[in-house]
């Protein structure tokens, strides 16, 4: 069952929302009927139950905007984006491909915090100039609570993102200063998840002191958003050591040039070629010709008692389904093509005229995991 639901799109952007969601978002309205039922003491239940639940909705309206910031500048900047995604802790945007220069991952990183204090103002702004002069009644006393909760929230929001610690959006500001400065992304990368590593266990820290003192189960929320920038901070220094293994690496070095006979069964083609090689795909020729390639998605739905019999070039894929490169293309080039949600299975790799074989994500991963058992 998938997870997630589709709320369309927006700028064509895909925007999806986690079942988890609905949980942060109960949470929200709960606290927020609180201060409401505090501030408004002489206002019956069901509009303050009716104003929290808006309140609610329009505070994720705002982290939904500040996810729309970042991806449409990835968009204007070339980055491809999957989608944005509603969730439990809040909102994330899916970019594809890491930003090649320092500016475009600073600016694409401090957009959306920007946002969330231009939100911050204005609902803030409207809490003190806007609804005192124009408004009257309950009607002033109302737009001024819930424009107060939400100048509040997008500043605490905005300011928290900009903190300097990855994957935090200030972290990624932190990256791109030091990438900038020193030419050197992968030590920009390790400083900034080492700081947001610092930050993930002093926002814990806290959580806990907060919780002994107090009591109250709401301070150990923290430990949950620890976790998450802990986790993804460890894990995107280990991305970045593993594409640092592909750094200058030629897809010539990568590809193993197999030509696999058209004639062969799919048995033969398996034990012969992908078997031997550990590969995941190869190229099938026709009279010594090029023409398709075999792979496991097209194997995994065949039948096991067709395999003996079928020919490779009965299941072959066309070339038509790969993108062609060149054999002196970087081998990182083809990993962000291939880890597009919608890329090919494969890249076909040519010198010159002559086409040298297939590579997949799973045969790239296998060659930065032979490097790192090597400690290469």
């Amino acid at each position: 069952m998938n997870s997630t639901f589709s709320l369309g799109r927006v700028f064509g952007i895909p925007i999806g929302v986690s079942y988890t969601w609905f949980v942060i978002l109960i949470i929200v309205c709960f606290l927020v009927f609180d201060q409401l039922a505090f501030r408004l003491p002489r206002w019956d239940i069901m509009p303050l139950a009716g104003m929290a639940g808006a309140t609610g909705i329009l505070f994720f309206g705002s982290i939904l905007a500040h996810e729309l910031a970042h991806s449409v500048m990835a968009t204007r900047h070339s980055l491809p984006v999957r989608g944005i995604t509603l969730f439990l802790l809040g909102g994330v945007s899916h970019i594809s491909r890491e930003a090649r220069r320092p500016w475009t991952e600073f600016i694409v990183a401090l957009v959306g915090p920007l946002l969330s204090l231009v939100i911050a103002a204005a609902m803030l702004g409207v809490a003190f100039f806007v609804a005192p002069a124009f408004l009257t009644g309950r009607l002033r006393e109302g737009v001024t609570v819930v424009a107060l909760l939400l100048g509040w929230t997008n500043l605490a929001l905005g300011l928290f993102n900009l903190l300097p610690g990855f994957p935090l959006d200030g972290g990624r500001v932190l990256r791109a200063g030091i990438w900038g400065l020193t030419g050197n992304y992968w030590l920009a990368t390790n400083v900034a998840v080492l700081f947001g590593q610092a930050l993930a266990v002093l926002l814990a820290v806290g959580s806990i002191v907060l919780f002994l003192r107090t009591g109250s189960l709401l301070n150990l929320w923290p430990i949950l958003v620890s976790a998450f920038i802990f986790i993804a901070a460890t894990g995107a220094r280990s991305a970045a050591r593993d594409r640092r293994r592909l750094s200058g690496v030629t897809l010539g070095e990568v590809v193993a040039p197999d030509l696999v006979p058209a004639e062969a069964t799919i048995t033969e083609a398996i034990n012969l070629h992908l078997m031997r090689t550990g590969r995941s795909a190869a190229l099938i020729g026709v009279e010594g010709v090029p023409a398709g390639v075999l792979n496991l998605q097209t194997l995994r739905r065949i039948p096991r008692d067709v395999w003996a019999i079928a020919s490779a070039a009965e299941v072959m894929t066309p070339l038509s389904a790969f993108v062609t490169l060149d054999s002196s293309q970087l081998a990182a080039d083809a990993m962000e093509i291939l880890e597009e949600e919608d890329g090919p299975p494969g890249v076909v790799v040519a010198e010159g005229d002559r086409l040298l074989g297939v590579v997949t994500r799973s045969d790239l991963y296998g060659y930065m995991r032979l490097k790192r058992a090597l400690n290469l």
